[in-house]
């Protein structure tokens, strides 16, 4: 019988990491359609019939598709301009230079270049950004337009300088923006250009560079009603994701969260949200999963908002799951005492409830709020602020003491508590989850100094946070996060043994072909397979 389409695949002569609870390493899987059929440790025989495309791995390692249960996807794909961000990865300047003028050369004409968030200075080997006449060198006749974190500095070259000026920001002679409003003016002033058209292209590209680098699947977090880079409209900027849903061009599988900022316990945008939408709603490649990161506006003076514990009270009554934004111990703290009180009389155990950002949590080995954590079911999303955005009194104006700027990977670990992995890109670090791994494996930053001693994991435990682990948090534990037979065939071909590499080589791991339920989404275009 001639085969009119491919119907699935034959992986074989491999290492396949299943990830699954027995630690099983496969050298075979069989897919049909969007499901794996079959695992095994020799070549599978062939049926010429079964419609199937034979791939020899040739002792490559495959893995499962990457889970990041903490990053601001969406926000990043509608971000303006032509986005840059293989620059989060650059090493030095000059590197930085050919990114850039790569981009300019594809980039639509009349198009921005930008590189908004996710790069830091002690990245590049000359410790600092470069200047105007370095951007000019790389871009001169292109806006070029780069910014650290969500509110600044940012700096541009002698076309953007002029851009801007016109519009209104404030552009020093060196072409560095102030940071705080000048920075948040020139991000709106780029905003305020963009097309619809703009921002589908934007979350394309976003959608190939992850599948790049073996991510298929992102929980959501949306952004901010703030002005600065932040800024999120849902009106707007969710537009694009849901076009590319409804013609089927999702590669990467979102699992949207609904982030709002009630500033009181009035009704607000909590109560009109529970009214009108449901957990779980959508299909397999875009779905509603979650309340949060955030529910009500930031904590002032070190206080959790009082209308906290009462919309988390209506989100526990509506079954939903629910995030929560908690970076220092004491926030931590007023966060569980609220959550207690709710979970007293409407228990979240099965709600898949969490707390992110947690800096500080078993500090010391005080593992009490880890307990009560555990108590109500609750997991911990853990991200690598300090692989890139550490100070001396890192995190947000604090400090751990010693060399741990956090999280605590191997005290929380080791407490048993449920935790997953991600990077809260792109603004504050790179989106780029081989070095978030990286960080987890070393406690190194991206200078290559130590800063989170002794609370590094082995490679498969990092590994499990990435895949099992976080598929737990958005409900897609019974599909997603391992590869056995019955799920999902979300997969990843890497171009080195993540294994046996030498540690820093993490940093380089790129995907050789990514599958997203049984299809292929990404091929390098440097590997044939």
């Amino acid at each position: 019988m001639a085969c009119s389409a491919v119907l699935g695949f034959e992986l074989f002569n491999g290492q396949i990491v299943t990830m699954d609870e027995l630690g099983t390493i496969a050298s075979s899987i069989t897919i049909d359609n969007d499901q794996i059929i079959a695992l095994g440790v020799t070549t599978p025989d062939h049926d010429d019939t079964s419609c199937r495309r034979r791939i020899d791995l040739q002792g490559r390692t495959v893995i499962p598709g990457l889970i990041d249960s903490h990053v601001h996807f969406v926000r990043a794909g509608s971000a303006p301009g032509h986005d840059v961000r293989l620059a989060e990865t650059a090493s030095s300047i000059t590197e930085l230079q050919e990114l850039i003028r790569a981009a300019a050369l594809s980039a639509p004409d009349g198009q921005a270049i930008t590189i908004i968030g996710g790069i830091s200075q002690q990245q590049f080997v000359e410790n600092r950004f470069p200047t105007l006449q370095e951007l000019d060198a790389a871009a001169n006749n292109r806006v070029v337009y780069a910014q650290q974190g969500f509110a600044g500095p940012a700096f541009t070259n002698s076309a953007g300088k002029q851009f801007f000026t016109e519009k209104g920001v404030g552009v020093a002679e060196d072409g560095s923006i102030e940071a705080g409003k000048s920075t948040a003016a020139a991000f709106m002033a780029l905003k305020s250009e963009q097309t619809h058209e703009d921002r589908k292209r934007g979350l394309q590209r976003l959608q190939k560079y992850a599948n790049s680098l073996g991510l298929t699947t992102v929980a959501d977090q949306a952004g901010v009603p703030f002005p600065g880079a932040g800024f999120f409209a849902p009106s707007k900027d969710y537009k694009a994701m849901l076009d590319l849903w409804r013609d089927k061009k999702l590669t990467v599988r979102i699992r949207a969260q609904r982030l709002t900022y009630d500033s009181d316990d009035q009704a607000g945008a909590v109560e009109a949200f529970l009214a009108n939408a449901w957990p779980g709603f959508g299909d397999e490649y875009l779905k509603v999963t979650a309340m949060g990161e955030h529910i009500v506006s930031f904590p002032r003076d070190g206080q959790v908002n009082s209308a906290y514990a009462s919309k988390v009270r209506q989100i526990a009554m509506q079954g939903w799951s629910h995030e929560q934004h908690s970076t220092s111990f004491m926030e931590n703290r007023q966060h569980i005492d609220a959550i207690e009180s709710v979970h007293a009389d409407h228990p979240i155990t099965e709600l898949r409830w969490s707390l992110t950002h947690v800096f500080e949590i078993g500090h010391n080995g005080d593992l009490s709020a880890v307990n009560r954590l555990k108590l109500m079911g609750m997991g911990l999303r853990l991200q690598n602020h300090g692989y890139r955005v550490r100070t001396d009194t890192f995190p947000l104006g604090r400090t751990l003491g010693g060399a741990n700027a956090g999280p605590l990977y191997r005290t929380l670990y080791d407490s048993g508590i449920r935790l997953g992995a991600g990077t809260d890109g792109t603004l504050l670090g790179p989106m780029n989850p081989w070095h978030s791994i990286y960080y987890m494996l070393s406690g190194m930053d991206s200078s290559g100094k130590l800063v989170n001693e002794g609370q590094t994991l082995t490679r498969m435990e990092a590994l499990s946070l990435y895949t099992r682990g976080n598929a737990w948090f958005t409900f897609d534990e019974r599909k997603l996060g391992s590869l056995e037979v019955g799920k999902s065939a979300d997969l990843v071909v890497l171009d080195g043994d993540y294994l046996t590499v030498p540690l820093p080589e993490i940093k380089s791991l790129r995907s050789i072909l990514t599958m997203v339920g049984g299809k292929v989404v990404y091929t390098s275009p440097d590997e044939s397979i």
